[in-house]
């Protein structure tokens, strides 16, 4: 989930102020759930950008704006890069609802 209270809450004290702050964030995230699973099965990007989950970490205010996470995630997490931003939720969703 992209919003600051949640992203930064053990990482942070300060909110993000650039899009660089919330990837590091995000990133720590990743690798810690890695760290913890061995996988990157467990990982996505949630995005709740509906208006309600304000603020948001910084760079990160429409859903439109997840996009500017593709690069900086392929770059840091090679193909497991996919599953993190799509693939696995992508997976779930389709397990729960009885597709293939």
């Amino acid at each position: 989930i992209c919003a600051q209270h949640q992203a930064n809450d053990g990482i942070r004290k300060q909110d993000t102020k650039t899009l660089a702050e919330s990837l590091d964030v995000l990133s720590r995230h990743i690798d810690r759930i890695h760290e913890i699973t061995g996988s990157y099965d467990h990982i996505a990007i949630g995005s709740d950008l509906d208006g309600f989950i304000k603020p948001t970490v910084a760079g990160i205010d429409t859903a439109g704006d997840l996009a500017t996470l593709v690069a900086p995630l392929r770059q840091a997490y090679g193909e497991d890069a996919e599953e993190i931003l799509s693939g696995n939720a992508i997976r779930v969703a389709r397990t729960a609802l009885g597709g293939p």
